[in-house]
C-alpha cells in the first residue's frame, strides 16, 4: 500500500469496529436548528454508523477551542452549519477552516456544508466549492415543513456516509 494511502486509511475508521467520527460545527445562536439536525441524525448514531461531536462552544474570538481542533481533523465528515452568525465567526475565515476544505478537495475528509439561514456571501469562503444541504441550496429556515428539509438532510449525509463505508471496505481489502 502507498505511503499516501495508508496515511488515508489510517485517518477513516474501520467500519466494523467503530462509528465514523462526525463534528457539526455552528455557531452558539444557532443552538435550536443545530438540536433539530442532530436529533434527526440520531438513529445514525444509535446505529452506530457515526459517533456525533458538538464543536459549537467557539471562543469569545471566534475560533475553534485548542482541544477542539484534534477533533475536528480526526472526523471522517465535518458538518459546517451555516447562518450569518456563523459567517460572523473568525473560524470561517480561519487557517483551520482552510485546512478543512482542503483535507476535503484531497478526499481525506468528507465537508458538508448545510445551510441553516439565509446567509449572504458564505459561497466565498474556502467551503463554498462544497455541494451543500439541502441540495436546492434553500435554507432550512425557507422551508414551510422544517421536519422534511431535515429529512432531506439526513439522507444526503447518510449518502456521504455510504462513499465513506465504501471508501474504508476497499482500503481494508487493499
Amino acid at each position: 500500500m502507498s505511503k499516501e494511502k495508508k496515511q488515508s486509511a489510517e485517518n477513516i475508521p474501520q467500519p466494523s469496529l467503530q462509528a465514523f467520527p462526525v463534528s457539526v460545527v455552528y455557531a452558539k445562536e444557532d443552538d435550536a436548528m443545530a438540536s433539530e439536525l442532530k436529533y434527526s441524525l440520531l438513529a445514525l448514531e444509535k446505529l452506530q454508523k457515526i459517533k456525533l461531536h458538538d464543536l459549537s462552544s467557539l471562543t469569545e474570538e471566534g475560533q475553534i477551542k485548542e482541544e477542539d481542533t484534534a477533533q475536528l481533523r480526526n472526523s471522517a465528515m465535518v458538518l459546517i452549519l451555516i447562518s450569518p452568525d456563523l459567517m460572523s465567526k473568525d473560524f470561517c475565515y480561519s487557517e483551520e477552516m482552510g485546512i478543512l476544505a482542503e483535507r476535503a478537495r484531497l478526499k481525506q475528509q468528507t465537508l458538508l456544508p448545510i445551510i441553516l439561514r439565509p446567509t449572504p456571501f458564505w459561497k466565498e469562503l474556502s467551503i463554498g466549492k462544497f455541494d451543500e444541504l439541502p441540495k436546492d441550496g434553500d435554507a432550512l429556515s425557507e422551508y414551510e415543513e422544517l421536519d422534511r428539509a431535515l429529512f432531506e438532510v439526513a439522507k444526503g449525509v447518510k449518502k456521504h456516509l455510504h462513499k465513506l463505508i465504501e471508501k474504508a471496505h476497499e482500503e481494508v481489502s487493499l
